[in-house]
């Protein structure tokens, strides 16, 4: 069963390197949070090398401090900006890696949704977060939304959910949409890639089941045939409305194949649609 995603007043964190990329995830975060009245908490890491002796600690707290002022005037900049107007925007600074903090974080308070770049800076100070994206989605079990570089907000209404309609558990997709924003009228693609007809066959009660889940949303499903998942799914959202592409992150089977490098750079780099995943 895939759980619901937001409570009253959602908390969205937002790891950040002060890169530009970075920035654009956090500009997409702030109007999401604005669409569904969410808080937004910003996170920045700094990790320094091994070493002994009042050096290393001196060298600690100028990155301590670095991030701190980082955070500070990032907060300012945010503030600025129309959209951010009468946002509650936190900070937190973290000395470790992202996967780490990420870890503390939602075991000392509520983190409803994590916003990320794909990418970010690479200069010495900043290159765990660039890094650690897909460590992060690999390992993290709350929703994540991974925000490709070129990716602007555009609303969230038109979801593709790319699904196995064959397993039972993906049919619950569409609650979490639904509970964290019920006032949106979703339009809902659900898009299943498939080797042929048989399959089609075989996904009656699932379509059922998400139609009686999407209320008052439009809902269509498409069966789309293809040589790779990956293929089916680029090919799809870039001839058809998308502002976020939704699946569900496995461990096995439809979404193991998904996680692999090469295909998941595709989906996040070769592609200006966010992407919205759920543990299972």
């Amino acid at each position: 069963m895939v759980p619901k995603l937001f409570f009253f007043m959602p908390t969205i964190l937002v790891p950040t390197d002060f890169s530009e990329n970075a920035y654009n995830a956090l500009s997409y975060a702030c109007h999401l949070a604005k669409e569904i009245k969410a808080e937004i908490r910003i996170l920045n890491c700094y990790k320094v090398p091994f070493g002994q002796g009042t050096i290393m600690i001196e060298f600690n707290d100028i990155m301590e401090r670095d991030s701190l002022n980082g955070l500070s005037k990032l907060v300012d900049k945010l503030k600025s900006e129309p959209y951010a107007h009468h946002l509650k925007i936190e900070t937190e600074t973290y000395f470790g890696f992202l996967y780490d903090a990420i870890d503390h974080l939602k075991k000392e308070s509520k983190i409803d949704l994590i916003v990320m770049g794909t990418n970010g800076a690479t200069n010495a100070a900043n290159k765990i977060f660039g890094s650690n994206t897909f460590q992060v989605v690999k390992q993290n079990t709350l929703p994540i939304l991974v925000i490709p570089p070129d990716a602007k907000w555009t609303g969230f209404k038109n979801i593709v959910i790319a699904v196995d309609l064959t397993k039972n558990t993906e049919a619950d997709l569409i609650k979490p949409l639904k509970t964290f924003a019920p006032e949106i009228k979703f339009n809902i693609d659900i898009l299943q890639i498939v080797e042929d007809d048989e399959k089609k066959l075989e996904t009656k009660k699932m379509e059922a089941k998400m139609i009686a889940s999407a209320g008052q949303s439009v809902i269509n499903f498409h069966f789309v045939p293809a040589e790779t998942i990956a293929d089916g799914i680029m090919d799809y959202i870039t001839v058809h409305d998308c502002d976020v592409l939704v699946m569900l992150r496995k461990n096995y089977g439809f979404f193991e194949k998904m996680m692999r490098r090469s295909v998941t750079k595709n989906l996040t780099l070769y592609t200006n649609k966010p992407l919205l995943l759920f543990h299972e």
